[in-house]
């Protein structure tokens, strides 16, 4: 596998605090990437078309589109986060239209299967995590 160091480019809009927990993932996990604040709404409607994205922020490595909030969270409850930085060729790490279903609050595996019922449950869950690290 041909592992080599990736642009990682981390697209922020203002008083984004999805933005902010990437940044902080990001930073936690050890990638290098550089942040672009994008101010006007007509270049944050532009980006967001242009990578098909839902919402921001929006992750992109070597100028494709890698995830946006959910996915970076789901790639650090799995583990691979750290990967981005110098993921090869075949973008497995990409996400993957569906992947996570129709739900557009996140992936199933960082919620207990106790509190799948509540449609907050997945940012109830995201929360303590990241209560739980801020302690450590």
């Amino acid at each position: 596998m041909n592992l080599t160091s990736r642009d990682v480019v981390l697209y922020t809009r203002p008083g984004c605090i999805f933005c902010q927990q990437v940044q902080e993932l990001l930073r936690d996990a050890g990638v290098i990437f550089r942040v672009q604040a994008v101010n006007e709404r007509s270049q944050q409607e532009e980006l967001a078309e242009r990578f098909a994205a839902r919402s921001f922020p929006i992750v992109v490595v070597d100028g494709i589109y890698l995830g946006g909030f959910t996915h970076i969270v789901h790639l650090h409850s799995s583990g691979r986060l750290a990967r981005i930085g110098r993921w090869d060729d075949d973008g497995e790490l990409q996400e993957k239209q569906g992947e996570y279903g129709d739900d557009p609050d996140g992936p199933e595996p960082i919620v207990p299967p106790s509190r799948r019922e509540s449609p907050l449950a997945k940012w109830a869950a995201l929360g303590e995590y990241m209560q739980k690290r801020k302690r450590t």
